[in-house]
């Protein structure tokens, strides 16, 4: 990165004090070297900035080797609000490089629509805007949404999300699309979720974050794509004319193989018996 990017580096435990920072630091936040030095992150805090999201943020990168990233309010020179994104990634320092500190770069986020101008805009597709603070209640669904999830918005308003888990959703890939929620950044996630009648849908979620007037990112809205659930029964057992091979999800290991992809890689069933797809990729492909 270059100079450009406001950089600091902190302590890598609460309350996170700034050590050192680059002049485009001081020059986005209008703290001087003098002031910065010692003090911590909060002092970027404004009055809408919401803690915990950066907090977790710098947390989980100290037990990380992945940079971890949120969308935050800071208050900037002048007493200005600006919705930012943050990037913490952990580096090592001291003599044995086993002390762990965290380098925070700070960028301008993307505009994000404000809940007034989405929720005017639901007449198109299944949509839902829902609260970013727990418990992340719905505010607003589409007709879209209704009838994708089989029943009317009484059902959705004033709920959560949880309303759509069942035994058969993956919790893992839920909550890897909430972490992500909850630090105001956009996610988009495949899982089977299920209508309040108990029936499955196969959806596809892409949450994106929202901003009220005053310019604070506390919404998100939901768009869900649908399809209907089949089983594994239904898929070795209905014809298909295309290729198509049926996969586990855990194991990767390929449950079923169509007769067009037999014939197409001028194989038999017996070929494909306890073999992954990345095995079968390997020696095949």
């Amino acid at each position: 990165h270059g100079e450009s990017t406001a950089r600091v580096v902190t302590c890598g435990s609460h309350p996170f004090a700034m050590l050192r920072a680059n002049p485009s630091f001081h020059e986005f936040t209008g703290l001087n070297a003098e002031t910065s030095y010692g003090s911590s992150l909060k002092l970027l805090h404004t009055y809408t900035t919401n803690s915990t999201v950066w907090e977790g943020c710098m947390s989980a990168a100290t037990k990380s080797t992945e940079t971890q990233a949120c969308v935050i309010t800071v208050q900037l020179c002048g007493g200005i609000s600006e919705v930012v994104q943050m990037e913490v990634t952990a580096i090592a320092a001291g003599k044995e490089l086993e002390r762990r500190l965290l380098l925070v770069q700070f960028s301008k986020a993307p505009s994000f629509q404000t809940v007034q101008e989405v929720q005017a805009n639901t007449s198109r597709g299944a949509r839902a805007i829902v609260r970013l603070v727990n418990p992340q209640h719905i505010t607003h669904v589409s007709a879209g949404w209704c009838a994708g999830f089989e029943s009317d918005s009484k059902q959705f308003v004033g709920r959560s999300l949880k309303g759509l888990n069942g035994p058969a959703t993956d919790q893992r890939i839920v909550q890897r699309m909430m972490k992500k929620v909850s630090r105001c950044l956009t996610a988009e996630e495949t899982f089977v979720a299920y209508c309040l009648n108990g029936s499955m849908k196969l959806v596809n979620l892409r949450c994106r974050p929202l901003q009220s007037e005053s310019g604070e990112v506390d919404h998100f809205c939901v768009d869900a794509v649908m399809s209907e659930v089949k089983t594994l029964r239904h898929a070795m057992s209905a014809p298909c004319e295309e290729p198509s091979l049926t996969v586990a999800v855990e194991s990767r290991n390929i449950l079923h193989a169509s007769d067009a992809f037999l014939q197409m890689m001028n194989l038999d069933v017996k070929s494909l018996e306890d073999q992954s797809l990345t095995q079968f990729i390997n020696d095949n492909l």
